[in-house]
């Protein structure tokens, strides 16, 4: 009888630490998954309002207009030019995490409508940045 009491008593040492290796086991795997989580990705898309000039006698807009990347690798912008909702001009541009990239934009608003939206679109594999301004 003390032998199956034994016997008993090693099996529910066997499954007790089974079952304590899988409560480990996955509380590593959800504390992976939560730090991956909460690693955002994104940038900061803007337009400098001071940098806007319109020449009325050329019909040309310049602007300044730039990229910060916080992402956690290199990273492609496909970056689209709109006035209204007409393409203008696409590119792309490549960041490394941390750098910032600023440029001088002119458009040409001959054959446009000199009021209206000129709209910059950039998109990354993670997420579509929009901004833009108005002429008047």
């Amino acid at each position: 009888m003390d032998e199956k009491i034994l016997s008993s008593l090693k099996k529910t040492d066997i499954q007790t630490k089974a079952v304590l290796f899988s409560i480990i086991i996955g509380f590593i795997i959800m504390t992976i998954l939560l730090f991956q989580i909460h690693e955002e990705r994104y940038s900061q898309v803007y337009i400098n309002p001071d940098s806007i000039k319109i020449f009325q006698e050329s019909n040309i807009c310049y602007f300044i207009y730039g990229i910060k990347s916080f992402e956690k690798s290199d990273t492609v912008y496909n970056v689209t030019f709109y006035i209204d909702e007409e393409l203008v001009e696409q590119k792309d541009i490549r960041l490394h995490p941390g750098e910032n990239f600023e440029e001088l934009k002119s458009v040409n608003l001959i054959g446009q409508n000199i009021t209206g939206k000129i709209r910059l679109l950039a998109r990354t594999p993670y997420n579509e940045y929009d901004v833009f301004f108005w002429i008047k």
